[in-house]
């Protein structure tokens, strides 16, 4: 599978999840989306999800008119290491040094805290 049509794949099986979850057919979903200035047919959502490409003011229609107001996304894809031939040694040395920059941030973040107690 190309990597490129994986995130379709991801994206339109979260939003059929949460359609199944809430028991809404795309049917349901054609008649609720005008609520939120969206018009579309069941055949055209049918077509969208079968593409598996879509907008996210789409995807985000949706999630508002089957009454989704939060979502948990686990996100599964492939080795960000390995994405357009990115040199592993690279991308660990980009990785150590947004971690030290990280933790060099909360410690400043700490300390001026501390300083605030004090002051």
């Amino acid at each position: 599978m190309e990597q490129k049509n994986h995130w379709n794949l991801e994206a339109r099986n979260l939003l059929r999840a949460e359609l199944a979850r809430r028991r809404v057919t795309y049917k349901e979903l054609a008649l609720r989306l005008p609520t939120v200035g969206l018009y579309e047919t069941e055949a055209s959502i049918t077509q969208k999800m079968a593409r598996g490409k879509f907008q996210l003011a789409f995807f985000l229609q949706c999630m508002w008119v089957i009454g989704s107001r939060s979502l948990h996304i686990e996100v599964s894809g492939p080795d960000p290491v390995t994405v357009d031939g990115a040199n592993k040694a690279e991308t660990d040395k980009v990785l150590t040094h947004a971690s030290r920059v990280s933790r060099a941030v909360g410690e400043a973040r700490a300390a001026a805290g501390k300083e605030k107690k004090k002051g």
